[in-house]
């Protein structure tokens, strides 16, 4: 009996033992791991890209439903273009018609004043008193004007760079003498710092018993502008008058300030010098003040004017008007 219950123990420890090393041999760690490093299990596990969101349907986050929808691909995104001059809104500057030469003035130059250039909005831009400046009227403008209601003038812009002018007096029953004058003026520079021009005349006297006498004239004019309108400016020109042997120089300088919109400040010296012995006796100096009011189709300068080269002179006042039309 006692060996059949030795038999049984050894059955069982025989039955025991293997099952008790198999389960320690895969409680221990790997030969192949260095002592003391932890196990792979207990590592935190590296972060990965989120789990995408439960599609609808009831479906959880971990379905692997074939039959779902498939998600489309996002789009590239938009690159935002930069804006180009072309994208603002077209700003059109008040000036001159289109097809003119005449110099654009931004708004920030002129302030308060007329944002376009003087010979649009003055109807005696072509002239400081009697001194021509180095500007025309616009192209297909007309106009009469009056010096001391004796002396008329009529003209006409042929182009937006040359005019014509004819001055007259009007023939009167006590008078034998028709004094005339034919001018011919042209800008060959326009800027907005200075304008040049040049002018080439015909004067005389018609109706004498003689017969009529005409001598030419040429000149120019050089006109420095103060803004860029040109509404301030500073003229110096001069005129040479070829009659036979005499020659006779005609020289100014004249200066405009513009104080308003309408009202500006004249100033202006002449001075006739004979070149030569001819005419010697054709000489003088003189200077005139006074203020101008002008707009863009009338003008009119109200002005004082005395000789200087003789001591006793007395001042003498000066009125000239001009209405002009098509500008």
């Amino acid at each position: 009996m006692y060996l059949r219950i030795a038999c049984f123990v050894l059955f069982g420890w025989a039955i025991a033992l293997p099952r008790a090393a198999q389960g320690q041999t895969r409680a221990q760690p790997s030969d192949s791991a260095s002592p003391g490093a932890p196990s792979p299990a207990s590592l935190p596990a590296a972060p990965g890209p989120p789990a995408p969101a439960a599609p609808t349907g009831g479906h959880s986050a971990l379905s692997t439903d074939v039959h779902a929808p498939a998600l489309p691909a996002p789009s590239a995104p938009a690159i935002a273009r930069t804006p180009t001059p072309a994208d603002a809104p077209s700003l059109m500057p008040l000036g001159p018609p289109p097809g003119t030469d005449a110099v654009a003035t931004p708004a920030a130059a002129t302030g308060a004043f007329d944002l376009r250039d003087r010979r649009y909005a003055d109807a005696h831009v072509d002239r400081v008193i009697l001194l021509p400046t180095a500007e025309t009227h616009p192209q297909g403008t007309f106009y009469l004007s009056s010096y001391e209601i004796i002396f008329l003038q009529a003209g006409y812009a042929i182009s937006d760079r040359t005019q014509v002018t004819l001055t007259s007096m009007p023939p009167l029953p006590k008078e034998k003498i028709l004094p005339l004058d034919l001018t011919l003026k042209t800008v060959l520079v326009r800027a907005p710092e200075f304008r040049i021009a040049a002018f080439s005349s015909v004067s005389g006297i018609a109706g004498i018993e003689e017969g009529t006498g005409l001598l030419g004239r040429v000149g120019g004019v050089v006109q420095l502008c103060v803004e860029r309108t040109c509404g301030s400016n500073v003229s110096v020109g001069t005129s040479v008058a070829l009659a036979g042997p005499a020659i006779i120089a005609g020289n100014g300088a004249g200066v405009i300030l513009r104080a308003t919109k309408a009202l500006s400040v004249l100033v202006e010296f002449d001075a006739v010098i004979p070149l030569g012995t001819a005419v010697n006796q054709l000489n003088g100096l003189a200077f005139a003040s006074g203020i101008r009011l002008s707009g863009e189709h009338l003008g009119l300068d109200l002005v004082l004017a005395r000789r200087l080269d003789v001591l006793d002179a007395t001042v003498l006042p000066f009125v000239a008007a001009t209405y002009r039309t098509g500008s």
